[in-house]
């Protein structure tokens, strides 16, 4: 079963161990250190010309780390590794990712890619069939960290990993597959230690699934559905809706995309934190999966009254007939100008999305009109 804290809850048990970390969590942040690897070697396995993660000549995947196994030259995987901006949801950015693999059921590769050192991601992690078995199977293992709180003890047994992604797969046989994967910052479900703020914790998934798109979802991937490589699979790879005629819906819901018509009466929550937000969701098509950024404005028409522009850089989840999801955005409306949240109660207000994708130039718009109710949900405690 997938365990989820409430977001009020997990923001409130925080939020008074706050102001003793979060300085020094920043400035451990801000460390600059070289990327380290860690590879195993078998003098028969073949060579390796190239460091892992260089480009080869011919515009193929470089070799990757020497394998423990005789290979396969005709049969290679690349794992595509790419990750959201996680300050938003946690407050500070990723400083490591531990990338492991199995081939075959044996261990093939064990890296550590320092975020710190810049340019670390988007990576690439070459994998080779082993001789004789071209269709063998891949499993492989993510693991973001944030940083240890400087002056702090490290826990005890090392600190556990803030976001977890699973995958598995086979080989495709005589074949050069890519298999892209994106640590998501929404599923992050473990907070960074003594950090407190609004954040979303992500559902912790057991094998065989993983999280994606904040919910908990098979691990396995069809080898068929493997694209073949191409050195653009982090800008330009297929995905579930970016082939349909562009559309977009704006609606709510704290958790899943729940449509919503033109003039519904919506509730102000008041969160943990004494903050005061509407649940958004977002339908779209026509646009990519990953990597586009979702802002939210609203104003209150016939007046001077306006709420904040937010911005998110979250996935959209698979919706199914060409479309993809994202619900659950908290849209704070106490950083209002031409008045305070309060002002919002009982009045209309339109609110507006826009989605642009940051690499193609390309962007939809839609906007839903509300209205706000006189009342609002009561948070865990008394705010003023």
């Amino acid at each position: 079963m997938p365990l989820r804290p409430s977001s009020s809850s997990a923001s409130f048990l925080l939020t008074a161990l706050a102001g003793l970390a979060l300085a020094a969590l920043l400035a451990a942040c801000s460390s600059s250190s070289a990327a380290g690897q860690s590879h195993s070697d078998s003098s028969d396995a073949g060579p390796g010309p190239l460091p892992d993660g260089a480009p080869a000549p011919d515009g193929s995947p470089a070799p990757g780390p020497t394998p423990p196994y005789p290979v396969d030259p005709t049969t290679t995987l690349v794992v595509g590794l790419d990750a959201e901006d996680f300050r938003q949801t946690l407050g500070v950015d990723l400083e490591k990712v531990r990338l492991t693999t199995k081939v075959d059921g044996q261990p093939a590769t064990d890296e550590t890619i320092d975020l710190r050192s810049g340019n670390a991601i988007p990576h690439e992690t070459t994998l080779r069939a082993p001789k004789g078995k071209k269709d063998a199977a891949v499993e492989i293992l993510v693991e973001g960290f944030v940083a240890e709180v400087s002056g702090m003890p490290p826990p005890v047994g090392g600190s556990p990993a803030n976001v977890v992604r699973r995958a598995t797969t086979r080989f495709v046989p005589d074949a050069v597959r890519i298999l892209p994967l994106r640590l998501e910052a929404r599923c992050a479900s473990v907070a960074p230690p003594l950090l407190g703020g609004a954040f979303f914790l992500g559902p912790t998934c057991d094998a065989p699934t993983t999280c994606i798109a904040d919910k908990c979802q098979a691990a396995a991937v069809e080898p068929a559905s493997l694209p073949a490589y191409a050195k653009s699979w982090d800008t330009d790879m297929p995905d579930a809706c970016r082939a349909s005629a562009p559309s977009l819906a704006v609606g709510g819901g704290e958790l899943d995309y729940a449509p919503l018509a033109d003039g519904a009466t919506v509730q102000l929550v008041e969160g943990g934190q004494c903050g005061h937000h509407l649940w958004i969701g977002v339908k779209i098509s026509g646009m990519r999966q990953y990597g586009v950024t979702t802002t939210i404005t609203s104003v209150s028409p016939g007046s001077a009254l306006a709420g904040p522009a937010s911005r998110f850089a979250f996935a959209y989840g698979d919706a199914g007939g060409g479309a993809c999801e994202l619900g659950g955005l908290r849209y704070q409306l106490d950083g209002a100008t031409g008045g305070s949240w309060k002002d919002f109660l009982g009045k209309p207000l339109d609110v507006t999305v826009k989605v642009t994708d940051p690499v193609t130039g390309k962007s939809q718009t839609s906007t839903l009109h509300l209205q706000i109710d006189s009342t609002y949900v009561k948070g865990p405690r008394p705010c003023g």
